[in-house]
């Protein structure tokens, strides 16, 4: 199985509790064969700034073997031998995520008194046009997600 273009994405909530309806939009996006939901955890970052593991994901036996593995070991919330975190920080860095050449840190991104649902999604429906991309001799340069209130800004701004 071709895997397709992967994804990290965090988005910021006051409460760890979040409505049924954002995992109810991942389910409609997994069964449409959009996206696959390849590891989620939420954490929380407490008044004292230490980033915790709020609660593992719920992904069952098929979405995935080792539910918060990935993304626990990305962002330094599990230890070398496989365990959650105590919060100590104990043999981490704190909040930092492994890149190609670079670090994201959370303890940066995360306000104190926040959590944040943290996914690893695969963009299932991408594998063919990255594919053909590659066939044709094309290669990746560059990508970004531009929200809409910053191409409302954009075209505010534009000249008549």
């Amino acid at each position: 199985m071709t895997l397709g273009p992967v994804q990290l994405i965090m988005l910021g909530f006051d409460d760890p509790q979040c409505s049924g309806e954002i995992r109810a939009e991942l389910d409609w996006l997994r069964d449409s064969y959009v996206v696959r939901l390849l590891d989620a955890v939420v954490v929380g970052k407490g008044a004292d700034g230490n980033v915790v593991l709020v609660e593992e994901n719920d992904l069952n036996d098929d979405e995935y073997d080792d539910p918060g593995a990935v993304l626990g070991a990305l962002i330094g919330l599990v230890d070398d031998a496989g365990e959650v975190d105590d919060g100590s920080g104990e043999g981490r860095e704190p909040g930092s995520v492994a890149g190609a050449g670079d670090s994201w840190v959370l303890d940066d991104l995360l306000p104190a008194g926040m959590y944040a649902a943290i996914v690893l999604v695969e963009h299932r429906w991408a594998s063919g046009l990255r594919d053909s991309i590659r066939r044709a001799g094309g290669v990746h340069l560059i990508d970004a997600w531009i929200h809409p209130e910053d191409l409302v800004t954009i075209g505010a701004s534009e000249p008549s």
